[in-house]
């Protein structure tokens, strides 16, 4: 751990040292060259290297260059875990953290997708089991949707549209549940709406917005600033 720690910080040390080396030459440069340093680019940087050293050597790699040490230091992964050994990440014990949240991201967008395409998604397991009036189990259940979407996804699949959707349910819009109270009256002639046992973590409260607003914000009668 304590080995792990210390070339970790080695090579965070190596790269800001790499850094400051970069930006101290790129400053050199920019006044070789009569420009200002706030603007030089990369591009200006490979053009000045470029005339400042030119090069008839055929091989690209070998050509005198100045690049970022993010470029040519091999990058490696920072500690992924704490002093007490206890892992950042929740997938460390895959052995390949990043790789695999990056599946799981790419699931959940597909899910996402799924959801705005047609608004249904497939019955759960518990809805399923009732449906059957059998019980299965998670392998099962998986087994079932990677059917199911082997079907759904066959170039006739709309020949058992009804079988199809027999086992999906509709996602429900809470913008199509929710009604939108209309606005009453105060004593000053202003509007204002008033919605009971708002949510907010373990909290509940009930908000009230007027119109023409005063840009103030009051709880419980005190200025929410004060």
């Amino acid at each position: 751990m304590k080995a792990y720690l210390e070339r970790a910080k080695e090579y965070e040390s190596c790269m800001e040292t790499a850094r400051l080396e970069y930006k101290l030459g790129k400053r050199h440069l920019a006044n070789m060259m009569g420009a200002d340093v706030e603007t030089f680019s990369q591009q200006d940087i490979d053009q000045a290297v470029q005339y400042l050293f030119p090069s008839g050597l055929y091989d690209p790699a070998a050509r005198p260059t100045m690049k970022p040490p993010e470029e040519f230091i091999p990058r490696k992964k920072g500690a992924e875990f704490d002093e007490t050994g206890r892992p950042f990440h929740p997938l460390f014990y895959t052995g390949r953290p990043n790789f695999f949240q990056l599946l799981f991201d790419i699931v959940e967008n597909v899910n996402k997708l799924n959801a705005l395409e047609d608004g249904s998604e497939w019955l759960p397991k518990e809805l399923l089991e009732k449906k059957i009036v059998e019980t299965i189990s998670d392998i099962e259940y998986d087994n079932f949707i990677s059917a199911m979407t082997r079907l759904e996804n066959h170039p006739l699949s709309e020949r058992a549209k009804d079988f199809i959707y027999e086992y999906r349910k509709p996602l429900i819009s809470k913008l199509e549940n929710d009604t939108i109270p209309a606005p009453q009256h105060d004593a000053d002639g202003r509007q204002y709406v008033t919605i009971y046992e708002c949510l907010r973590k373990t909290a509940r409260g009930d908000v009230t917005v007027k119109f023409p607003g005063t840009g103030k914000i009051e709880v419980n009668g005190q200025d929410l600033r004060s």
